[in-house]
């Protein structure tokens, strides 16, 4: 009989699929980002016509690329990493101070997560307005991107936390520093 594998393994295999579907997402931002600004600098130095829409989509959709790309950085381990410390200690140590650290990890994620939701409640209920270009949208949609990548990202580390509470780190690749 196969191993039966751990509690929660199925709901994390869920959101690492729905952080793959968000990468996706974010990856047609970034051309769209792109192309704002290609097209921003063709009118501007080429027709003397600015655009006057470009800065603004611009920024939200690099906050909305930064926000949705969370959870795939953390599961490649894509993030700044200074293992100075880390990398001169036994595997036990290390198995510590790694579980302590996505333990506060998931702590500060929780904490921003809630931050973000009344942020986005609170413009809600304002009825807040931002002007996007030629547009007036209410601010709470562009605002979104916040709790739900970062509501995706207090899942993956809890869930990871929870699946592998038991299992051996992966080895480092580079080896202990010199």
């Amino acid at each position: 009989m196969p191993p039966r594998p751990p509690a929660g393994a199925g709901l994390e295999r869920v959101v690492v699929q729905l952080g793959k579907v968000l990468n996706g997402l974010v990856e047609l931002m970034v051309l769209g980002l792109v192309g704002i600004f290609a097209y921003e600098v063709i009118m501007r130095y080429m027709f003397s016509a600015p655009t006057g829409f470009a800065d603004q989509i611009g920024a939200t959709l690099l906050a909305s690329i930064t926000f949705l790309a969370l959870t795939n950085t953390y599961r490649e381990g894509a993030h700044v990493n200074v293992d100075l410390v880390i990398a001169n200690v036994g595997p036990a140590l290390r198995r510590k101070l790694h579980v302590l650290t996505e333990c506060a990890c998931l702590v500060i994620s929780i904490l921003l997560t809630w931050y973000s939701l009344e942020t986005v409640i609170g413009s809600f209920e304002m009825h807040e307005r931002f002007t996007l270009g030629f547009w007036t949208v209410p601010l709470f949609v562009p605002q979104l991107v916040m709790p739900i990548g970062l509501g995706l990202l207090t899942l993956h580390i809890g869930l990871s936390l929870w699946v592998h509470r038991g299992a051996e780190l992966p080895s480092d690749p580079q080896g202990p520093a010199a």
